[in-house]
């Protein structure tokens, strides 16, 4: 995907910022405006580096899991199975970065022990984009982002949500709506969402596939609720993002965790 305006404005700052969609009436001026976030202000956001670079996002759910999409790894499985390339080498795990290109006290590699990949995935439609990153030790240090609790109705979708990437450089978060929308450019979604904004002003893009779309509760926790995965080129007007839905995959997860975590017991 084409890098959008919000990320290559984002490019010339040198802090993790967040935009807020009620904090003034134009959407321009939102994303050009926006208040600098604290560092670590979400730390269970993990960058999925390759050679220095950020190639997805991810969020940490439990000591020893990260759920991304699936996508992420396109280009590596079939080298993977062939021999040809170890799981742990396909990306590294970094927790606790609020600038990528700095190294900071707070950040801390990991190693990749397994990918979980979910069975019904297809990749020409983005169907079930979604998979499990096992840790080869437990993040035991670091805050962990909720799930939702059931799946939710199109009644129950929040009117505000976050999502967050380091996209070309550094990590931004955006302020959006979601939208009750079941369809992109005429193509029906399967456990997958839309959101944006419709005039273009605000997107995901190239290096944020895999990252976090989120609520925060009163209290500051976070809830997982969408996974980017594709959209139709950055930031273009009356098109959305599509995320997704991970409420409809919480028996999946549940289930994965469950057989990886009794597997790692008997060995």
């Amino acid at each position: 995907m084409l890098v959008s305006k919000w990320f290559v404005i984002q490019i010339l700052a040198s802090l993790l910022r967040i935009v807020d969609i009620n904090a003034a009436d134009d959407p321009e001026t939102r994303i050009l405006g926006g208040y600098d976030v604290e560092t670590y202000k979400y730390p269970w956001f993990v960058a999925l580096k390759r050679m220095d670079i950020v190639h997805c996002g991810g969020t940490l759910i439990s000591d020893n899991f990260v759920v991304t999409a699936a996508h992420c790894f396109n280009k590596f499985l079939k080298a993977v199975e062939s021999g040809f390339m170890k799981v742990e080498d396909i990306f590294t795990p970094v927790l606790g970065a609020y600038n990528i290109c700095q190294h900071e006290d707070t950040q801390r590699e990991f190693k990749i022990k397994a990918i979980h990949i979910h069975e019904k995935y297809q990749k020409e439609k983005h169907f079930n984009d979604i998979a499990l990153v096992e840790l080869n030790e437990p993040a035991t240090n670091f805050e962990k982002c909720d799930l939702p609790n059931k799946a939710i109705s199109e009644d129950e979708r929040p009117k505000e949500v976050f999502v967050a990437g380091f996209g070309d450089l550094e990590w931004t978060t955006i302020a959006r709506s979601m939208l009750n929308k079941q369809q992109a450019d005429g193509k029906a979604l399967q456990n997958a969402f839309c959101a944006g904004y419709l005039s273009g002003s605000a997107d995901t893009c190239r290096g944020d596939s895999g990252g976090p779309l989120f609520v925060v509760d009163s209290s500051g926790g976070s809830t997982l609720i969408g996974i980017i995965s594709f959209g139709f080129q950055c930031g273009t007007p009356n098109t959305l993002g599509v995320y997704t839905d991970v409420s409809m995959f919480l028996d999946w997860l549940t289930s994965k965790i469950a057989l990886s975590e009794s597997k790692n017991k008997v060995e």
